[in-house]
This record gives C-alpha cells, sequence and structure tokens, in this order.
C-alpha cells in the first residue's frame, strides 16, 4: 500500500519522492521499527497512519539536531483517504512524541509543506505550526524547484496550546 502512495500523481506533485522499491521500502520500514523515543534517540522514525485498523498514510519524525533539540517531521496520507483529518490527527498525535522529556525531548519542530499545497499547510497550522517564511526553490520535484513554506512550532506552544484544551474540555462548575 505504501508504495503505491508514494507512486500516485498527488504525492509526487508536492513531495521529492525518490524511486523506491518494494524490498527497499520494506528495508527503510524495518530499521526504524521499534525504535525507542527516548532523550538520546537521534535519526528519522516512522509510524503508519491507521484508520478503523486499516493503513492510510506514513508520518516521520526526524531528529535535526540533538544538541538544540531540534527535529522535523514529514507525512502523507494516500489519496483515497484524504479529507478525513487522518493527517491532522497524526501530527497531534506526534507532537507530545516530539517534545515529552520522556520522549524525544526536543525544543522545536519543523515542517515543509509546496506553498501550492494548501491542504497540507492547513494541517499543520490547525495543529499550532507558525509560518516562518517561504524558502524559495526549496525541493526539486519532477525536474522543477517548487517553493515551500516553512513552519514550526517549540514546546511553549504546544505546552501552552494543550493546557487551554484541557481547560476548554473540563465540565463547567456547576
Amino acid at each position: 500500500m505504501m508504495l503505491g502512495w508514494r507512486t500516485e500523481p498527488s504525492a509526487s506533485r508536492f513531495q521529492p519522492l525518490l524511486p523506491m522499491t518494494a524490498a527497499d521500502l520494506r528495508s527503510l520500514l524495518a530499521e526504524t521499527a521499534d525504535l525507542p523515543l527516548d532523550p538520546q534517540f537521534a535519526g528519522r522514525t516512522r509510524w503508519i497512519v491507521e484508520a478503523n485498523r486499516q493503513p492510510v498514510g506514513t508520518i516521520s519524525l526526524t531528529v535535526e539536531s540533538r544538541e538544540h533539540g531540534l527535529g522535523a517531521i514529514g507525512y502523507g496520507i494516500g489519496e483515497r483517504h484524504r479529507g478525513n483529518g487522518y493527517a491532522t490527527d497524526a501530527v497531534r498525535a506526534l507532537l507530545p512524541l516530539a517534545f515529552s522529556p520522556d520522549s524525544a525531548d526536543l525544543w522545536r519542530l519543523e515542517a515543509v509543506a509546496a506553498t501550492d499545497n494548501e491542504t497540507s499547510r492547513r494541517v499543520l497550522e490547525r495543529c499550532g505550526f507558525q509560518l516562518e517564511g517561504i524558502a524559495r526553490s526549496y525541493f526539486l520535484i519532477r525536474g522543477r524547484r517548487v517553493d515551500h513554506a516553512r513552519y514550526a512550532i517549540l514546546r511553549e506552544e504546544w505546552e501552552q496550546t494543550r493546557s487551554t484544551e484541557r481547560r476548554h474540555s473540563e465540565p463547567a462548575p456547576l
């Protein structure tokens, strides 16, 4: 399934995906399976995004700099599964793993989205990421340089959003 998602026209429109065989993909997933997310974690890990026990996409977390607490995320949802909030749910589920001192213990999480990919940009904004600017000619995609919007969220912003959400979900006093 993942191999199929990677070859969908909309995936290759916005992402610089390298050609990959099924064996390459299996190997890549095996390398990152069951990696413990702790304050020493470095590198990249990936998860399959599931809905109703069926795979619908992927999400990844990369520690860019352990020294500075910098990380990056990437995600993709299969075409037939889009529009159901799965990307937003996956990013929201990843944030505690990225920021928790008992997990990856990051201070800053970054993401990029092609400027034309309004859906992906909305996902990031819904999850509290702030637009920081446009990286011109950021990726080479299908032989064309594509501008990307650069987003980030800081641990303190995530913590503040989380505490606000908890207050709003608490029952009102009688």
